[in-house]
């Protein structure tokens, strides 16, 4: 359904993993799309313009676009995904954002705060109400990304071939992987996003959490990722959170920011409807 006239917004959310878009119309009306997620840095631009034209077909020219994304790492960039969607909708008014800045405005609004992203992958920031600053540097993945979907899957596939892995988890685990190991490492090595794919493996993490070798383990990749990004941001504020990782293991979250002195201020694994709120003031 094409319904151009009645678009006055559309917003992305688009992380490395999936995309989530919602278009609302004068009348207040919202038409929803998902759609693969993008990567500037990780990322061919067609993926970005395929990813366009799907969205083109149910939201076909809205007045305004406001584009949050993970990889926005400086103007440059910025400059370049804002060109690549506006060869898809030349009329419409373009802004392209961070996820970070995204993540900052769904908790926050425009109150400053310390702010954290764990999705498919990880990045925390502070936030003064209009701009957000990091100390220690997103190395993204290979390299960074402590605590994030990606490492998660990996720890979990290394505790499954290593033989660390409790033998009630190995039986449902092992239905989710290829059958060999070297169906498995060639299959990383030729996937284009081999982030994505290790993060997969996250959700069994989130739906046995309940095990201490799962938990343990999940505890030891958000200690490196509080300890890495948040501490030295932190004054002593309430931390926010965003992203699926988040919503999924908020407890452990919790304990270990008491540990370290902190609290947790609000975990919201989708951003996408407090951004819509925070856009359209409703």
């Amino acid at each position: 359904m094409q319904n151009d006239a009645s678009d006055r917004l559309l917003i992305g959310d688009i992380g490395s993993t999936k995309g989530a878009w919602t278009a609302v119309g004068h009348n207040g009306e919202q038409r929803h799309v998902l759609t693969d997620g993008y990567n500037p840095h990780s990322h061919a631009e067609g993926l970005l313009t395929s990813i366009l034209r799907y969205v083109h077909r149910t939201v076909e020219q809205p007045a305004e676009i406001i584009y949050y994304g993970t990889g926005i790492s400086d103007d440059v960039v910025a400059n370049e995904v804002a060109h690549v969607i506006s060869s898809e909708y030349p009329s419409s008014q373009i802004s392209v954002e961070s996820d970070l800045i995204g993540a900052a405005r769904a908790c926050l609004g425009n109150r400053p705060g310390v702010v954290a992203i764990l999705g498919t992958g990880s990045n925390a920031s502070s936030y003064d109400g209009h701009t957000v600053e990091s100390i220690t540097p997103s190395l993204g993945y290979p390299l960074g990304d402590e605590g994030s979907g990606w490492q998660i899957g990996s720890m979990i596939l290394r505790g499954y071939y290593y033989g660390d892995m409790p033998e009630v988890l190995r039986s449902s685990f092992a239905e989710l992987l290829p059958d060999t190991r070297r169906e498995l490492l060639g299959y990383l090595r030729q996937s284009p996003q081999p982030n994505r794919y290790l993060a997969s493996f996250a959700t069994f993490a989130g739906e046995h959490r309940s095990h201490p070798w799962i938990s343990d383990n999940v505890r030891n990749c958000l200690d490196a990722f509080i300890r890495t990004h948040v501490l030295p941001l932190s004054s002593g504020e309430p931390v926010y959170f965003v992203g699926s990782i988040a919503g999924s293991f908020e407890e452990i979250l919790e304990e270990l920011l008491t540990e370290n002195g902190l609290s947790i201020g609000k975990v919201i694994a989708d951003p996408l409807e407090a951004l819509i709120k925070y856009h359209t003031n409703s």
